[in-house]
């Protein structure tokens, strides 16, 4: 089903002990317009964290509750690598949380958990450095919009296949 981007903003994570926090905005590649993270506010639960769940965790969403059910204990997200809000999220950070939740000796395999293809790092980006590529819904959201004769509008939001964690399509806002 077709979903808008933004209206994932402020479902709540639960986690199978207990809440986590809420979505507070999603990041998606540029390229492949897959939606990489969730980008979740702990809701003081973590005092100021920010942390990243990736969609493979998520079970069939609430819509009424407006929750995602996740196979992940509390206790496991706690322990998991932090985001700096002031630094743009890395290609090592992003395999850093594939590595985390997902780890390579079978340690972690939670019901339902689809354990996602861990991208090789792109020519020419070091380690460390920003992923070019990874863009923030809500930063993007109300961009300009031009055709290749002038502006048409902005960029409101994007409608999301909530199936295969992918951008289909942009609402542009021509009102103006």
């Amino acid at each position: 089903m077709l979903r808008r981007g933004s209206a994932f903003s402020g479902y709540s994570i639960e986690a199978t002990d207990g809440k986590v926090g809420t979505v507070a905005d999603v990041l998606f590649d540029d390229i492949t317009w897959q939606l990489r993270w969730l980008v979740v506010d702990t809701d003081g639960w973590l005092t100021g964290r920010k942390i990243l769940i990736h969609p493979s965790s998520l079970e069939q969403p609430d819509l009424e509750g407006r929750a995602f059910p996740v196979e992940l204990t509390r206790e496991k997200v706690e322990a998991s690598p932090g985001i700096a809000e002031d630094e743009p999220v890395s290609l090592q950070m992003d395999h850093d949380m594939y590595r985390y939740y997902w780890p390579t000796d079978g340690s972690f395999g939670g019901a339902g958990i689809v354990a996602p293809v861990i991208l090789p790092l792109l020519p020419g980006v070091p380690n460390g450095k920003a992923d070019r590529h990874l863009r923030s819904v809500a930063e993007v959201s109300g961009y300009a919009i031009h055709a290749v004769d002038g502006h048409i509008g902005h960029l409101e939001t994007f409608l999301v296949d909530d199936e295969a964690w992918a951008i289909r399509y942009l609402v542009v806002d021509t009102v103006n």
